[in-house]
């Protein structure tokens, strides 16, 4: 029998990446400074005698902004309608994942496959996405006819689309390890 005192369990930041499982951070409006929180503790639901502590730690160090030199690229279907939009579970869920890399808005370019109807409006796209000079992008949509044209010219990173990063952890973590592969 140990002497350690009963308590919660201990998970550091580096678990967390294992799992494939971002920083969270309150956004600024909120008004809650990372100082202001406090290590979380949980008790087990059973006592036991002996346990070791463990206390969670619900506030990782901020990201640093990444100085990107070329934007990142997000193909997808149906992106249109819920860019930008505060109530959306879409968008909540980028906004974290940017924070989770250091990704500024203004440096995510998205492409809503679903407006993509004919074949000038695809040219039109891949036109202005090699422009931008990037190597590689994410696509949601592995099927669209604009992931063919453009993997002539620009690794295409296939990612989870967000139905499956809402519902799977699995998806978060394909994602994660994708997204990675953007700058390396």
């Amino acid at each position: 029998m140990s002497s350690r005192t009963p308590g919660a369990l201990k998970f550091s930041a580096g678990f967390y990446q294992v799992l494939g499982i971002g920083g969270w951070q309150l956004r600024p409006a909120f008004g809650v400074q990372s100082s202001e929180l406090h290590p979380m503790t949980i008790e087990p639901a059973c006592a036991m005698s002996e346990q070791t502590p463990v206390v969670l730690q619900d506030a990782l160090p901020a990201p640093a902004v990444v100085q990107l030199a070329s934007p990142v690229v997000l193909i997808g279907y149906g992106l249109h309608a819920f860019w930008q939009d505060e109530q959306a579970l879409e968008w909540r869920l980028w906004v974290n994942i940017m924070q989770a890399f250091g990704w500024q808005e203004e440096q995510v370019v998205f492409v809503d496959s679903a407006l993509l109807m004919s074949d000038d409006q695809v040219f039109a796209s891949v036109e202005e996405v090699i422009g931008m000079g990037i190597e590689r992008l994410l696509s949601m949509d592995e099927g669209h006819p604009i992931n063919e044209t453009l993997s002539e010219g620009v690794e295409i990173l296939t990612v989870p689309n967000f139905e499956a990063l809402l519902g799977d952890p699995y998806a978060k973590k394909s994602f994660y390890q994708q997204a990675l592969k953007l700058f390396g």
